[in-house]
């Protein structure tokens, strides 16, 4: 039997439903982690990839809309540089949203 003094678990539908979301923003963050040491660790053929998108040198039959090609190495590197970042600073903030919402949730486990 249970005391008055002691806490028992109290799983309440809002309390799991805001646990989950909390998991799923969590594994959200871990998948941003992979993403980012995929990027960093295989740069060369992401960089390539990004090159060749931005050069557009798969555009064939439509040399009309080539003027907008940016043949720049330099440029394909700190563009790549750019979504890198982006991609690491966006997943960067989400561990510690998550971390902070199960801290201020009023569930008792």
């Amino acid at each position: 039997m249970h005391s008055e003094n002691t806490p028992m678990n109290k799983f309440t539908t809002a309390c799991v439903i805001r646990r989950s979301k909390v998991l799923i923003v969590f594994t959200a963050a871990l998948f941003g982690l992979v993403t980012l040491v995929n990027n960093v660790t295989d740069y060369a053929a992401y960089a390539d990839y990004i090159g060749r998108i931005i050069s557009m040198s798969n555009t064939e039959g439509n040399d009309s809309r080539r003027y907008r090609a940016i043949h720049s190495t330099m440029f394909h590197h700190r563009f790549y540089w750019a979504i890198i970042s982006l991609d690491d600073h966006l997943h960067s903030q989400l561990p510690g949203g998550s971390l902070f919402a199960l801290s201020k949730s009023r569930c008792t486990t």
